[in-house]
This record gives C-alpha cells, structure tokens and sequence, in this order.
C-alpha cells in the first residue's frame, strides 16, 4: 500500500522545490528582504488556498456524483472510482504540499491518505464505483469532514457550491 502513496509524495516534493526555487534569492535580482518575506507568506498562503480549493473539489464529485454513479453500468462505475481517486489523488497532493510549508496541520495529510488508501482498496479489486460500500463511504467522509474543518480553521471557508450540494442531499 505505501508503494501507491510514494508518487503523490514525490509529485508534492517536487512541487515544493519547484516554489522554493522561484523564491530563491538567486532568481530575485533585487535584494529586498521585505518584499521576498511577504512572497514566502503568499506562496505558504496560496499553497493552502489551491490545497483546500482541490479538496472541495474532490468533496463536491463526492457529495454530488458518487451515489448518482453508483446505480451506473459497470463501464462507467469503473470510470467513475477512476475519477474520484483522481481527484482524492490530486487533493492529497496539494495537501501534502502545504502540510510540507507549514499552512496546514499534519493531520491534513494523514486524513487524505486515509482516503486515497480507501479508494485505491477498491480499484485493486477491480471494482467500480458501487462497490464502495456505505461503511467504507462512512469513513471517507470522517477523513473528508476532519480536512474541511482544519481548512476551514487555515482560513478557507467552504464553497457556496458544496454548500449547496449539500443541501439538495438532505
């Protein structure tokens, strides 16, 4: 299993070299600290915001695609758990990225394993979408609600759009 989380993990190494080396000093040809300190704080400040903004997005397919792909043919069930891992994949990702700057808790990136692990169990079994059982669906919606609530502490409210979807849902 750790075998399939060392891609998303190099994915966000890589991804923070790559912001750490456009706010390196060598590519700043102007020697102002100030302004190279408050360029940090965005970059740490942007890497939560596009962290959370991905998560959303993984809640929303969650909230309003599962259940609706879940009574689809086998074909599209099978692309179906492909997206949602997709994009549980994508958001673990900039999750760990700005776990890895500071801007989020670890707990963070626990929780987004914990459902890309969840996800992934089932693709392995060749499975599709509906055979993501409501137990196994519980639980990433535990780890999906502790990732909203630490956003939503690291300054990222929930989009009207998910809040929406969640009220046509009840």
């Amino acid at each position: 299993m750790s075998g399939l989380l060392i891609a998303p993990k190099l994915t966000a190494a890589a991804a923070l070299i790559g912001v750490v080396a456009g706010c390196s000093p060598a590519t700043n040809t102007q020697s102002v600290p100030e302004a190279g300190a408050s360029t940090s704080a965005a970059s740490q400040t942007k890497t939560a915001e596009v962290a959370c903004d991905r998560f959303y997005d993984f809640d929303l397919f969650r909230r309003v695609n599962v259940a609706r792909m879940r009574q689809a043919d086998g074909g599209k069930g099978k692309k179906g758990l492909q997206e949602y891992l997709d994009l549980a994949s994508r958001a673990a990702i900039s999750l760990d990225s700005a776990v890895t700057v500071g801007d989020l808790p670890p707990k963070t990136r626990t929780n987004a394993d914990r459902i890309v692990r969840m996800i992934t169990g089932v693709s392995r079994t060749g499975g599709g979408i509906r055979d993501v059982t409501e137990a196994v669906e519980a639980r990433i919606g535990k780890s999906a609600d502790r990732i909203e609530q630490l956003c939503m502490a690291a300054n990222h409210p929930v989009p009207r759009e998910n809040l929406d979807a969640r009220e046509k849902g009840s």
